[in-house]
C-alpha cells in the first residue's frame, strides 16, 4: 500500500496561519506593555511600563512639555512619582514612542512573512523576535533597525 502523506488543505493552512498571527499579535502587545528601560542624562536607568493608560499619560504629559511646561510629574515602575525636567521627560517619551513603533512595525512585517509561508512546517519555525527576512520588512522597520544598529 505504501506510505500515506497527509497534506493539509488550504483551509487548514489558513487556520494555522491566522492562529499564529493572533499569537504573534499577543506577543507584540505583551512586549509593548512590558515597557522599556530608559537611561537619563544623569546615568540613572529606570523601567517604564507601557500599558494603554501609560501611553495616554505619556502623550498628555508630552503635550504639556510641548506647550512649555518646564517639569512634569511622572514615575518609573516601582518608584515614587517625581518631577522630571522637560529634557528628561522628552528622553522618556522618545524611548517609549520608539519602543512602541518598533514592535508595531516588527509585527506588521512578521505578519507579511507569515502570510507568505506555504507549509505548516515553515509556520512552526516562526517566533516573536526572530529575524525577519529583509524582503518582508516594511520600510519603517528597515529604517528603525538601521537606526538601532547605528546606536549600538
Amino acid at each position: 500500500f505504501g506510505e500515506v502523506t497527509v497534506v493539509p488543505d488550504n483551509r487548514e493552512l489558513e487556520v494555522i496561519r491566522e492562529e499564529l498571527i493572533s499569537a504573534m499579535s499577543s506577543a507584540c502587545s505583551a512586549a509593548i506593555v512590558g515597557g522599556v528601560d530608559v537611561t537619563l542624562g544623569d546615568g540613572t536607568t529606570s523601567h517604564y511600563s507601557l500599558t494603554a493608560e501609560d501611553q495616554i499619560n505619556l502623550m498628555s504629559l508630552q503635550s504639556m512639555v510641548a506647550a512649555g511646561a518646564e517639569t512634569v510629574p511622572y514615575h518609573a515602575d516601582g518608584e515614587a512619582c517625581r518631577y522630571y525636567t522637560a529634557e528628561e521627560f522628552n528622553i522618556i517619551a522618545q524611548a517609549a514612542t520608539s519602543w512602541v513603533l518598533y514592535h508595531q512595525s516588527y509585527f506588521n512585517s512578521l505578519k507579511q512573512y507569515i502570510r507568505a509561508l506555504k507549509t505548516p512546517e515553515a509556520l512552526e519555525t516562526v517566533t516573536y523576535g526572530m529575524e525577519i527576512p529583509a524582503a518582508y520588512r516594511t520600510e519603517v522597520l528597515s529604517q528603525i533597525m538601521s537606526q538601532m544598529e547605528g546606536d549600538a
